[in-house]
C-alpha cells in the first residue's frame, strides 16, 4: 500500500512539474516577444525622434495571429536592419501562436489607414 502511495505521489509531482514547465516556457517565449517588440519600437525612434514632416515616417504591418498593428517608423533608420528584425518577430510570433494553440475573438481592424500624420510631434497613424 505504501508502494500505490509514492508511485501516485511521484505520478502527480511528475504532472506537475511538467505543468509549470510548460507554463514557465509559454511565459518565457512571451517575455521574450515582449523584448522583441521592444526593441522594435526603440529602433524605429518613434518615441526618441520628433516629427515634423509626416514624409520623413513610413510604416510597416506586423500581421501576426490576433494583432492587426502597424508600427511605425523613420525614414532615417537603417530599414535594412529594422524590416529584417519585424520579420524576425512575425516569425516568432506566429510560431508562439501556433505551438500554444492562441485563440482571439477580439480580432478588430480599427478601420482603413489613411497614413501618417506628425501630432504633438509624434507621428500618428490616421484611419478613415
Amino acid at each position: 500500500m505504501k508502494k500505490l502511495g509514492l508511485l501516485l505521489f511521484t505520478i502527480c509531482f511528475v504532472l506537475s512539474s511538467c505543468s509549470n514547465d510548460s507554463e514557465s516556457s509559454r511565459q518565457e517565449e512571451a517575455e521574450k516577444l515582449s523584448k522583441m517588440f521592444d526593441e522594435l519600437i526603440t529602433l524605429s525612434e518613434q518615441k526618441t525622434r520628433p516629427c515634423n514632416n509626416p514624409e520623413e515616417w513610413t510604416y510597416t504591418k506586423l500581421n501576426i495571429p490576433c494583432h492587426h498593428q502597424f508600427i511605425v517608423y523613420s525614414k532615417k533608420i537603417n530599414t535594412e536592419v529594422f524590416l529584417k528584425k519585424v520579420e524576425r518577430y512575425k516569425t516568432a510570433a506566429k510560431a508562439h501562436s501556433k505551438k500554444w494553440k492562441l485563440e482571439c475573438f477580439d480580432d478588430v481592424i480599427p478601420g482603413t489607414l489613411k497614413g501618417i500624420e506628425c501630432i504633438d510631434g509624434k507621428p500618428i497613424l490616421v484611419y478613415e
